[in-house]
């Protein structure tokens, strides 16, 4: 019985080409738009989908007015807001800083590479993004002025592996850095993106003044 449904079928949409092929291409056309929809959703709600603290976490804004523009709301702020804020208003639990520096040449004994997304942040980085470490303790990667952490790709790009560099050195424009730990490779789905986090020697307000 089957074989006869389909035997009329074909013999349907051979001798209605037009209406059939238009059916057909609706039909497809519809199923990958749903798909594409779908996929676009699911990606959207997966975005920094895996920070436990993401219903609580907001990035702070300056809006910005100027004569003869729209207001504009922008993402940036001035580096004392944070420590401020949190001092006047309680329901603050937290706060790091996240100051991009664009790319840097790092050196190690045998290498010296360019690397570009370079960012400098606070020791609360990890306590508010759950960002996994390959190598290191997250519980102590920021703690001391001059460390510096690497995404695995950025690791290998200048050790050639992740493997027993934690407590190795590297210079940047000047200053010597010891490496405290190796990221995960960044989840594309990340609004954060950077190729090593770094811990300035002096609080990032002063850091931005120099």
């Amino acid at each position: 019985m089957l074989k006869n449904y389909l035997v009329i079928s074909i013999r349907n949409i051979w001798k209605h080409k037009l209406y059939s092929f238009i059916n057909i291409f609706s039909l497809t056309f519809g199923l990958a738009a749903s798909i594409v929809i779908y996929l676009f959703i699911q990606d959207e709600l997966s975005f920094d989908a895996f920070n436990t603290k993401r219903d609580s976490l907001y990035r702070l804004n300056e809006v910005q007015s100027f004569p003869g523009t729209n207001t504009q709301h922008v993402a940036l702020s001035m580096p004392g807001m944070a420590p401020n804020m949190i001092e006047e208003f309680p329901e603050i639990q937290n706060y790091t800083r996240f100051y991009s520096r664009g790319r840097k040449l790092y050196n190690t004994e045998d290498m010296e590479v360019i690397i570009d997304k370079s960012v400098f942040v606070d020791s609360t980085f990890f306590q508010m993004f759950d960002f996994e470490l390959a190598r290191g303790d997250r519980s102590t990667a920021l703690h001391q002025p001059y460390s510096v952490i690497f995404t695995q790709e950025s690791a290998e790009k200048l050790f050639g592996t992740i493997e027993g560099i934690v407590g190795e050195s590297v210079t940047m424009d000047g200053d010597m850095y010891i490496v405290k730990g190796v990221l995960e490779n960044l989840s594309e789905n990340s609004h954060l993106q950077f190729d090593y986090l770094v811990l300035p020697l002096l609080p990032l307000s002063a850091e931005l003044r120099r």
